[in-house]
């Protein structure tokens, strides 16, 4: 189909590779020793030529570097007995210039995350600069405490250069650990770093410059950017002074040899105390370590983190625990935690075995212990008003105890009748102003009642005798926040944190509020620690998840809500984590609807990341992705759309004109049809699906989608555009001529035509179908209005021209053939304009500029351009010209076709008369009339013998040839 070849856009890479021949002649060997010198002297990292003992001491180091710097690091992130200060340091060391435990090449070094588990082969893994990198490490991995991250097949690339000398370090990373919020186990990921290669002095420093996933385009023998390394027998070349270097430098080796003994010395010496418990000589060992420490070793630095904490836990004295152990008891006794407090008691008694003061306290807490129980029995189960007659009749007995007031308080309370209550938490406090127990009970009561400043109160007298009791501190600071007394609120949260840093309430309240106070990103740092101290909350990855998305830090977001509603989150937060997707998803809506679809894309996957099952952002940003032609990506939001919401026939329409734009018909077809089953009055899918169909040839099946939009034609032609039901009918009579209804295809192009007189290709196809049924006149019109509506169009003159050939017009059809010829720059039909004009100046025996045309493309071996017909009459061309030679190579061309031979021998004979060679000449006739494809009235009528010699017609050898084989 012409008009489709010609609007095609063809596109020619080349690829040059440039190679590079160093060749060194002629030059003066003391220069070259110089040359040599200098650059041993000066920088050897700045040459592209290097000695293989540098390449593979590069090697060794970026090895190491992976092995042990990259792999020690991350697994002391991870251990649990280091603490936050401790951590952040060792992260800045990783990457401080002059820092011995330097592993990257700045803070600015790029990793591909691997830290999310789904993250194991790159695909929608993000890139963090290091320090982001590490901090999510320590963030989001639970800390173990031994390694738990393997790295295995280590393998090193050549050396290379790209602006700075690097090898590739391949590896294969295992986590054996958890992820905080993701419910999936790592697996084992292929991971590449570029190492970078530095001089200093005569030694090399490697840093890693980047991690990322291996992909298909790395590979270990890859010799792109590739060094050529010196011969080894090219050191002979040296002069004395690089040699005097060279040994110098293995001087320095074997000084590194003795440095690292001396350093492993020191590392087991402190190992050694450490087992011992001599923690001071430990000390002093791992301290020369550290100060030996040149090997991207982070033990030294680790060990000491220990023995801080070691030597803290030794300095506690005998009678430091005893204080502690007595003090514990006694606030157990406020409590009224009567067990705890006996058993606080029992371990003093382990220590001075012989106190009978310590044993008369423990058996008068034993008895209040074994009351209390059976109380807290009959409470438990709920026996409220029996209690309080039990407690009304010990009273009467006893009523300077406080523990029956605060009892029987306590059930009036469950009974809710607060007077009472109060009064008997007042009573208890009266007799025992330290009764922690109804301090608290009695501030819970005041909360209830809403009289906040007495249960503040309260829960500050009772922070005087418990100074360390983190409840009693969260208490407060709710209490405050109530009040608006902030300030004080805020201190009592860290508080509460300091003294309860085991508890992932704390934590999260304190989240919480500064949440509310905006603070988001300490916020985050509160919700991560309750995260790690109870892993299974659905409600601190939700609190922790809406001030990421406040930070619009999406995706880690996403990563928190998906793992809420993993964890069953109720309906009420759920409704919460939507309403953020929906105000990102408006956002993106509004953003495509003003054609900004760059932002809009943006606003969708966040929504997107807010939450992954979002069919309309996914629809949403599919629409933007076709909008600025990224078919592909809009292909996957699209199928992602239908994965969760497969109802909406818009998406699978537009799936239908992705698929399409890519020219992947059947897939359209299939996506169409899906959604004009979802929705009968889908249109356009109907007109998708007929395009689609008659793309890939099933015309008949196109025919039938589109009769369906012209069926309903009338019902809906105020829904849609007028171009709509135009390209209904060029469809539909495309689809019909190609299976031969040329009638059908003549009403639906007139049809087309009616709907869009100035439709070009209309006129353009309706003059093939008058073409197909031999109306070339009507055809000729046709194409003359196509290029009268669109001018300039090459294979439009071509087609016109062909038909006015088929209408024995070849004057006008050369002149057609022409305009191709002469439009700029060259149309790609121009080899069979060239051979079709030829052989219409031939039709008006024009030779010698037939002859012109078809030479130029009778040597092409490309026959669809030039064959039997063209090299026929390029042969009779040249003879007619006086070519005799010429013409009679082309006439060989067309002896293998049965029904071009006759003529083409007939043709040799008349050009080796030509030449005066009458045998060969009678040759040549009798062996064209033995073939009985000449008639006598061709041979009669024909002018080329008459052109050469008239009167060889009465030769009787001729005459005698006629009569035997055209009778």
């Amino acid at each position: 189909m012409l008009e489709e070849l010609v609007n095609q856009d063809y596109k020619m890479f080349v690829v040059y590779k440039n190679y590079t021949l160093a060749i060194l002649t002629k030059i003066n060997i003391g220069f070259v020793f110089f040359l040599i010198f200098i650059a041993l002297a000066h920088s050897t990292s700045a040459q592209d030529t290097l000695r293989q003992r540098d390449a593979e001491e590069i090697k060794l180091l970026a090895q190491r570097k992976i092995e042990k710097g990259l792999n020690d690091l991350l697994n002391t992130l991870t251990f649990d007995e280091l603490g936050e200060a401790e951590r952040k340091a060792i992260i800045v060391n990783s990457y401080s210039t002059g820092s011995i435990n330097r592993i990257f090449y700045d803070n600015k070094t790029i990793v591909e995350d691997d830290i999310l588990p789904t993250h194991f082969s790159g695909q929608n893994a993000q890139d963090f600069p290091v320090d982001k990198y590490l901090a999510n490490l320590d963030l989001f991995y639970v800390k173990t405490a031994e390694r738990s991250i393997d790295f295995q097949n280590i393998s090193v690339s050549n050396l290379k250069k790209s602006g700075y000398m690097y090898v590739k370090v391949f590896f294969t990373s295992l986590f054996r650990g958890k992820h905080t919020q993701a419910a999936e186990s790592y697996r084992p990921t292929r991971r590449v770093a570029e190492v970078r290669a530095e001089k200093a002095g005569r030694k090399w420093l490697v840093s890693i410059s980047r991690i990322a996933f291996w992909s298909e385009r790395d590979s270990l023998n890859a010799i792109q950017n590739d060094i050529t390394l010196m011969a080894a027998d090219s050191s002979q070349l040296l002069s004395d002074e690089a040699t005097r270097l060279e040994k110098l430098r293995n001087q320095e080796r074997e000084q590194e040899q003795k440095a690292l003994s001396t350093y492993n010395s020191w590392l087991t010496k402190g190992e050694k105390a450490f087992q011992k418990k001599d923690y001071e000589a430990a000390f002093e060992a791992y301290t020369q370590a550290e100060k030996l420490n040149q090997y991207d070793d982070l033990l030294p630095k680790r060990k000491l983190y220990q023995l801080k904490l070691a030597f803290e836990k030794a300095r506690q004295t005998e009678a430091d625990q005893l204080r502690e152990y007595a003090i514990s008891a006694q606030m157990a006794r406020n409590q009224r935690d009567y067990a705890n407090a006996i058993r606080y008691y029992h371990q003093i008694l382990d220590k001075k075995p012989d106190s009978t003061a310590l044993l008369a306290i423990i058996q008068e807490l034993t008895v209040k212990a074994n009351a209390k129980a059976e109380y807290d029995e009959k409470f438990a189960a709920g026996q409220y008003k029996e209690l309080i007659k039990n407690y009304d009749r010990i009273l009467k007995k006893d009523k300077a105890n406080p523990d029956w007031y605060l009892g029987r308080g306590r059930c009036y309370a469950k009974l809710n009748d607060d007077d009472q209550a109060l009064k008997d938490f007042n009573q208890s406090i009266t007799l025992d102003y330290a009764n922690l127990a109804a301090l608290w009970q009695r501030a819970e009561l005041y909360t209830r009642r809403k009289d906040y400043p007495k249960a503040i109160a309260d829960y500050s007298t009772y922070l005087t005798i418990n100074p360390k009791s983190a409840d009693a501190y969260a208490q407060r600071a709710h209490l405050r926040t109530l009040t608006n007394n902030l300030r004080n609120a805020s201190d009592d949260y860290d508080k509460a944190v300091l003294f309860g840093s085991n508890n992932a309430q704390h934590f999260l309240d304190r989240g919480i509020f500064r949440q509310q106070a905006n603070a988001h990103q300490q916020a985050i740092d509160d919700f991560s620690q309750a995260v790690r101290l109870r892993p299974d909350d659905p409600y601190a990855y939700f609190r922790r998840g809406l001030s990421l998305a406040n930070l619009k830090q999406f995706a880690e977001a996403g990563a928190d809500f998906d793992r809420t509603k993993q964890l069953k989150l109720p309906v009420q937060q759920v409704t919460a984590i939507d309403s953020v997707g929906f105000r990102l998803y408006d956002l993106g809506v509004s953003l495509r609807e003003r054609k900004q679809y760059t932002e809009a894309i943006e606003q969708l996957t966040n929504a997107i990341y807010t939450r992954k099952d979002f069919p309309l952002a996914y629809h949403e940003r599919g629409v933007s992705y076709l909008a600025i032609k990224d078919y592909p990506k809009g292909i996957d939001d699209f199928v992602a759309a239908t994965r969760y919401d497969s109802s909406r026939t818009d998406t699978y329409t537009y799936l239908g004109d992705a698929w399409a734009a890519l020219a992947t018909y059947d897939k359209a077809a299939e996506a169409y049809q899906k959604a004009r089953k979802l929705a009968s009055d889908n249109y356009p899918a109907y007109m998708g699906e007929g395009d689609a169909l008659m793309r890939t040839g099933r015309f008949e099946d196109a025919i039938a989608a589109l009769i369906r939009v012209k069926s309903a034609q009338r019902k809906i032609e105020k829904a849609y555009p007028k171009v709509f039901f135009r390209d209904m009918n060029f469809r539909l009579g495309r689809s019909q001529y190609e299976i031969h209804q040329y009638n059908q295809a003549l009403e639906s192009y007139e049809a087309c035509l009616d709907i869009d007189p100035a439709y070009s290709d209309g006129y353009l196809n309706r003059a093939r179908v008058y073409e197909a049924l031999t109306k070339f006149q009507r055809a000729i019109d046709d194409y003359q209005r196509a290029i009268e509506l669109n001018p300039g169009v090459a294979s439009v003159y071509f087609a016109k021209g062909m038909a006015l050939e088929k209408n024995k017009e070849y004057e006008k059809a050369v002149r057609t053939y022409s305009v191709v010829l002469n439009n700029k720059p060259r149309s790609l039909l121009a080899d069979s304009t060239i051979a079709r004009r030829g052989i219409c100046l031939y039709q008006i025996s024009k030779y010698a500029d037939a002859l012109q045309d078809l030479g130029q493309v009778a040597e092409q071996a490309d026959t669809a351009i030039c064959g039997y017909d063209c090299w026929q009459m390029a042969g009779i061309a040249a003879i007619y010209g006086g070519k005799a030679d010429k013409g009679i190579d082309y006439l060989k061309k067309c002896l293998t076709s049965a029904s071009y031979s006759g003529v083409a021998q007939y043709g040799i004979a008349c050009a080796y008369l030509q030449k005066g060679n009458e045998a060969e000449s009678l040759h040549w006739f009798e062996q064209a009339f033995k073939e009985q494809s000449l008639s006598a009235a061709f041979v009669r009528k024909d002018k080329l013998i008459d052109a050469i010699r008239k009167d060889f017609r009465k030769r009787k050898e001729f005459r005698q040839l006629q009569e035997t084989y055209l009778k």
